[in-house]
């Protein structure tokens, strides 16, 4: 505004000094001098919005942000090598898992950890930013480890869980069996606690069947790759296998169940105190 006051002062001074030729002559230089001002401006608010966008080409191509994002890849990375690493470690150690099943899920995981370790080194090596990023993004949309790593992990340790608890189920029968083979020499009735040892046998032993099944259905599961049929097949088996995980711990339940009823009917024969304890002892020291 005091711009304005004062180039109005000036032409005014003008026309009482020089005349109106004289006021024409100076307005037409401030007019000038405006235009090119507006001109600078333009063109500088042009020049920030060219640096402005160099600036951020740069900052997504310079070496330091390259490296950044390298590295933060490579530590997505081993977080997953060493996920799948575990994992082989604790399946070597389950003792209920067939030594098929160890060398086949390990096989698996092996595979993984070497398509892992040829990613970063594929991603250290890049050059093109947008080959870089792609690669990047392969970590998760790609390769999905931790999509199969912790269902396989929480479905494999459920299988050996089953496999142990049938295991120990089958030991208590067998106690349990000698406790009713004397108590049907003793003369008591024991059809009804015959047939609950039954349900108890068929039951332990199904809990195993469907342990091993769960295992067969994952042992050869695979990252998907964006490959869409795979990842359904994926899908499919980790939740055909949970199912069958469900079916196993149902039947461990009755397992016991049957168990209880079992000694609660040895124990209400009146059978030897020491006899009926050591059947006590057994479900529920090892029954859990």
């Amino acid at each position: 505004m005091n711009k304005k006051i004062i180039s109005l002062g000036s032409v005014l001074m003008c026309v009482f000094l020089f005349g109106a030729q004289g006021a024409s002559a100076l307005s037409l230089n401030l007019d000038a001098q405006s235009t090119a001002g507006a001109n600078t401006s333009s063109n500088g608010d042009a020049m920030h919005a060219t640096v402005t966008a160099d600036m951020g080409v740069h900052a997504t191509t310079s070496p330091a942000r390259i490296a950044k994002n390298k590295a933060r890849a490579e530590r997505e990375i081993d977080q997953r090598v060493t996920a799948l690493t575990k994992l082989e470690t604790r399946i070597a150690a389950m003792k209920r898992l067939s030594s098929d099943q160890k060398t086949s899920l390990t096989a698996t995981l092996s595979a993984q950890v070497s398509a892992m370790s040829d990613l970063k080194s594929k991603i250290d090596a890049d050059t093109d930013t947008t080959v870089l990023k792609t690669d990047i993004q392969s970590i998760t949309k790609a390769y999905r480890i931790f999509a199969l790593v912790l269902p396989l992990e929480r479905i494999v340790e459920s299988a050996d869980t089953l496999a142990t608890r049938s295991d120990t189920m089958t030991t208590l029968s067998a106690k349990l069996q000698v406790r009713i083979d004397a108590a049907h020499t003793a003369g008591k009735d024991t059809t009804v606690v015959a047939g609950l040892i039954s349900d108890m046998n068929t039951n332990s032993a199904d809990a195993k069947v469907q342990a091993n099944a769960a295992v067969a259905l994952i042992v050869n599961l695979k990252p998907d790759n964006g490959d869409k049929s795979i990842a359904k097949s994926n899908t499919q088996a980790i939740f055909s296998a949970r199912a069958k995980i469900k079916v196993g711990e149902m039947d461990i339940r009755t397992a016991r169940r049957d168990a209880s009823k079992i000694t609660s009917a040895l124990r209400a024969m009146h059978l030897n105190a020491s006899m009926n304890a050591g059947v006590t002892a057994s479900s529920t020291t090892t029954v859990r």
